[in-house]
């Protein structure tokens, strides 16, 4: 099965390359790439004064639809799942994400 990476040739390197330019120090999972066909972003933000790590974990169906940022070590109260921890940063509806958006706005403007 083609994964979205092999769909969207440059998809992921635009997506990489956005993350370099906001600023984000966000690293790819190749293991889980090569050996699963799955796109997975570790890095770590600042909040509060405290750092805090955050994975971002891309659906098989990217671009159409959006990918899940997790905080797990995160506690919060609300805008937060607390058992799976992805945070709750786009309405439900799909209209909320455009295939033209990426995970680095989403983490940059969302977070």
């Amino acid at each position: 099965m083609q994964t979205w990476v092999d769909r969207f040739p440059g998809r992921l390197e635009r997506e990489l390359e956005e993350f370099r330019e906001r600023g984000l120090a966000f690293e790819l999972d190749r293991r889980q790439l090569e050996e699963q066909g799955r796109v997975v972003l570790r890095g770590g933000l600042e909040w509060n004064g405290e750092e805090f790590e955050l994975e971002i974990v891309y659906p098989d169906l990217f671009p159409y639809f959006r990918p899940e940022v997790y905080a797990p070590d995160l506690q919060l109260d609300r805008h937060q799942n607390p058992y799976g921890h992805n945070l709750c940063l786009l309405d439900r509806s799909t209209r909320a994400w455009n295939p033209s958006d990426t995970g680095a706005w989403l983490v940059a403007e969302q977070v």
